[in-house]
């Protein structure tokens, strides 16, 4: 306390940071204790400054790449961190706990980053994440862990159409920082009127000031609407009756005869010859009138290579089978007769 700083050659200046520096650059810093003066009564006492102290130092080539902080596994801001060709170690617990935050572990206190150059840019190997703990500063300095769950805010929800509250929440931050609508509990039926962010300039805020975290806003009232029903089809019940039920009959049902029926007409005559597949030289006469034991279903027996023969080829067959007889009977007769003869 009580030093200033410069580049050598320019104004003095109260904190030792220099920004807009050349890369690749040396340069000469300079620190001293300042001139002061104090009074004792109607007397002055000067205290002149002291000599001047110099450090030689040579800036690198490097960038300002974003951090990620993350709280529990949930992102809740960045900040920057100069990173220089090659190896960058980050010291976590020096970069973040000005801002009320801690190094989550033993080992998330210090990162490791590589950076190297890509297209002639300088990028980091790979994206930065801290995790970090809340903190909070006892008056001895030392360091006591928080949580965001120790923190509480409410919120009224206003009707705005009928004017009265419909319900009051007291809930926990999840996050340091400002409340998300995803961490608002709406009552059922009711939606957000506008924007959450737009809407209300007071929103609650989780925030580090003075070696303490505190809340901001930490009551607020939220207008609220009756949500307008769903057109969504896919938020139709998946319970609800099809308009097509699966026990109702089809137009055609399986055990309704067709207009074909596969039993034999009653004008048929009793005499119906039935005959083997196509091939077979086997013919059969039924003469009992009884149905054939198989049988073409009707509108098949017109067929090309069907030995089936029905209407007028039928009377024509049976006189063929009489004639066919007869001239077996003649055969056999005169056989039998010529066998007489003989003996």
């Amino acid at each position: 306390d009580g030093c200033e700083y410069r580049i050598a050659g320019e104004q003095w200046q109260d904190y030792p940071v220099f920004t807009d520096l050349e890369a690749n650059t040396s340069y000469t810093f300079e620190v001293r204790h300042k001139c002061e003066t104090n009074k004792s009564g109607n007397t002055t006492f000067f205290d002149l400054a002291s000599e001047i102290s110099t450090v030689e130092a040579t800036t690198l080539d490097g960038i300002m790449a974003s951090v990620q902080i993350n709280y529990r596994g949930m992102m809740i801001g960045n900040l920057y961190y100069g990173l220089h060709e090659g190896e960058n170690v980050i010291d976590v617990n020096k970069l973040v706990m000005d801002y009320g935050f801690i190094a989550a572990s033993e080992e998330d206190e210090f990162v490791t980053v590589n950076a190297e150059r890509i297209d002639g840019e300088l990028m980091p190997e790979q994206d930065v994440i801290l995790n970090v703990e809340m903190i909070e500063l006892a008056d001895d300095g030392s360091v006591v862990p928080v949580n965001a769950e120790d923190y509480s805010f409410t919120v009224l929800y206003l009707d705005v159409e009928k004017n009265e509250i419909v319900d009051e929440q007291s809930s926990n931050f999840v996050m340091p920082g400002i409340l998300s609508e995803e961490e608002l509990n709406i009552p059922d039926d009711y939606e957000l009127q506008g924007d959450f962010f737009t809407e209300n300039a007071e929103i609650p805020y989780l925030g580090y000031c003075d070696g303490v975290w505190r809340v901001y806003y930490s009551e607020i009232t939220l207008g609220v609407l009756v949500a307008e029903p769903s057109t969504d089809p896919t938020d139709a019940p998946t319970d609800a009756p099809t308009d097509a039920p699966t026990d109702v009959p089809t137009d055609a049902p399986t055990d309704v005869p067709t207009d074909a029926p596969t039993d034999t007409p009653t004008n048929a005559p009793t005499d119906a010859l039935t005959t083997q597949p196509t091939g077979s030289t086997d013919v059969s006469l039924n003469t009992k009138g009884e149905q054939p034991k198989e049988q073409k279903p009707a509108g098949e027996a017109e067929g090309k290579g069907d030995n089936v023969y029905t209407g007028e080829n039928r009377e024509l067959v049976s006189i063929m089978v009489c004639a066919f007889a007869v001239s077996a009977a003649f055969i056999v007769g005169l056989g039998l007769r010529r066998r007489k003869e003989n003996r």
